[in-house]
């Protein structure tokens, strides 16, 4: 893997029922890299990221990140990611303070927060959040809650599953915000999203999924 591959996913494949979700999908991303993944709901795009952040194990291929693979060294692999889900998915009944304790707990975060992650624990609003249960907030508020824990430790690949769904305005401005200061800093990007306004801001490279296989990449 070339020095600065952040993410390498390399002929991942599964099958839910009858169906094959993802069949052979090959995706690349260096640092300062964002990956846009369109498609039809219900095309696979989540159920990649999924697989890419270890909440879903292949049934075949690999994936590397930050050159520790999944398969081989999950702990390692998982601890270079954030993900931040479509926020539709079962979450733990936890206050938002909690989750990102949790989260901090399994990247092995023990340092204080950094000045940078503070500013966006403001800029999300997440002080108000912390005390509150994540099953209680509201979806868009659900959202902030959960990139906040998918930034925390800044790592290298951040993993944002229609990130712009359920934000205000205010929320989807900071969200663009977050994506770019991010590529400055060399984090590579995969977000799935249907946004074509979001998409256009962000910039990219597209991808669309089609029958269990990117394409356009």
């Amino acid at each position: 893997m070339a020095p600065n591959t952040v993410l390498a996913v390399t002929n991942a494949r599964k099958r839910l029922g009858a169906r094959a979700v993802l069949d052979g999908v090959e995706l690349r991303c260096e640092a300062h890299d964002i990956a846009v993944i369109q498609g039809p709901n219900g095309s696979g795009k989540s159920t990649l990221l999924r697989a890419i952040s270890g909440a879903l194990d292949l049934d075949a291929g690999d994936v590397v990140i930050a050159g520790h693979s999944l398969r081989r060294e999950p702990t390692l692999a998982k601890e270079r990611l954030g993900y931040a889900p479509d926020g539709l998915e079962t979450l733990p009944d936890l206050r938002a303070s909690e989750l990102l304790a949790l989260v901090r707990g399994l990247r092995s975060l023990r340092a204080a927060l950094t000045g940078d992650e503070a500013e966006w624990h403001e800029r999300l609003g997440f002080s108000e959040l912390a005390p509150r249960r994540v099953l209680a907030l509201s979806f868009g508020q659900r959202k902030r809650a959960l990139l906040v824990a998918a930034i925390s430790g800044s790592p290298p690949l951040l993993l944002l599953d229609e990130p712009s769904s359920g934000l205000d305005a205010s929320g989807v401005e900071a969200l663009v915000e977050l994506i770019r200061l991010g590529q400055q800093r060399g984090r590579c990007h995969v977000i799935t999203t249907n946004d074509a306004e979001l998409a256009a801001r962000i910039g990219g490279r597209r991808h669309e999924f089609h029958e269990g296989r990117l394409v356009g990449s």
